[in-house]
């Protein structure tokens, strides 16, 4: 709900600029810029995952860290930017 409200207030922002209609296309080197490869999520993850239930964390992460390395970051995708 709160980002509902964040969005709508930056579009009537927008209107009251008259910045009004489709937004420009994004240049290769922004689209470029905010790629991220699996390989930088996988490391991302590894480091920033936290869940409560989760009775040793560290353990968790080492277990993720060594099954996706392993099964993912072997493979030529890793290395590919991730899409979203």
């Amino acid at each position: 709900m709160g980002q509902a409200k964040i969005q709508l207030a930056a579009a009537e922002t927008n209107v009251a600029n008259g910045k009004v209609g489709i937004a420009a296309k994004p240049t290769g080197e922004t689209i470029r810029a905010k790629r991220i490869t699996l390989s930088a999520l996988i490391d991302r993850f590894c480091a920033e995952y936290t869940n409560p239930q989760a009775k040793d964390i560290d353990a968790y992460r080492y277990g993720a860290r060594s099954a996706l390395t392993t099964h993912v970051e072997a493979h030529r995708i890793a290395s590919t930017a991730a899409s979203g």
